[in-house]
């Protein structure tokens, strides 16, 4: 799912680009010297998320039955496989957020003239068909990446800037493949939908003991 959506994408942008002839803001490509602010806003917004996921990271971990010693470790073992996955996934972005935002996203933000149904096809379409890209990586990794694709959406949709949302990415990206772990990262995901959706979670015993009742 995921190769075959981004090699999909990229004809899709490739096509658009030399058929429309849009100018290159069009795809968030604005002037170096004017992107200051925005690129400190978006690494600063960055951040906050990459404290958020650790933090959410921490509180999984004391909910859940998770070895909290090795779960906990602040920072990954970087071993030559750790720096490897790092350096492709960094080499690997700009070609993700053009794809899917200075394409796909920018064509519901520039062409999309009703601004509800902008906030919507612009946020919640590109983020889902982004999650869903993810699949290889598990369903349940694929649905907890979406919170943190909308708020991609939203730095985009607010700042329309190919280069700060690049190094958004890397920023998160890096943070949790090297600071929370690349193994541990993907095993707290997929333990918190696990925790909160699995057949002893308290929500499936919520709606156990509602069943039961009637």
């Amino acid at each position: 799912v995921g190769s075959g959506a981004y090699l999909y994408f990229s004809l899709l942008a490739l096509s658009f680009a030399l058929l429309t002839g849009e100018n290159k803001e069009f795809f968030g490509f604005l002037p170096l010297e004017g992107i200051k602010n925005r690129l400190l806003e978006s690494t600063l917004l960055s951040l906050v998320l990459c404290a958020g996921v650790f933090i959410l990271k921490y509180l999984i971990i004391n909910l859940s039955s998770l070895d909290s010693q090795s779960a906990l470790l602040i920072v990954s073992d970087f071993s030559t496989n750790t720096l490897m996955t790092i350096s492709a996934y960094c080499l690997f972005v700009p070609f993700q957020v053009f794809c899917f935002h200075s394409f796909f996203q920018a064509a519901f933000i520039n062409y999309i003239k009703t601004k509800k149904a902008q906030f919507f096809l612009s946020y919640f379409i590109p983020s889902l068909v982004f999650s869903l890209s993810h699949m290889p990586l598990g369903l349940n990794t694929s649905i907890l990446f979406f919170p943190v694709l909308v708020f991609w959406c939203y730095l985009f949709s607010k700042h329309r800037c190919f280069y700060t949302l690049t190094i958004s990415h890397v920023i998160v990206g890096g943070v949790c493949f090297s600071v929370i772990g690349v193994g541990p990262f993907f095993t707290i995901l997929n333990s918190a939908t696990d925790y909160l959706f699995g057949a002893s979670s308290p929500i499936s015993s919520i709606f156990s003991s509602i069943l039961g009742s009637n």
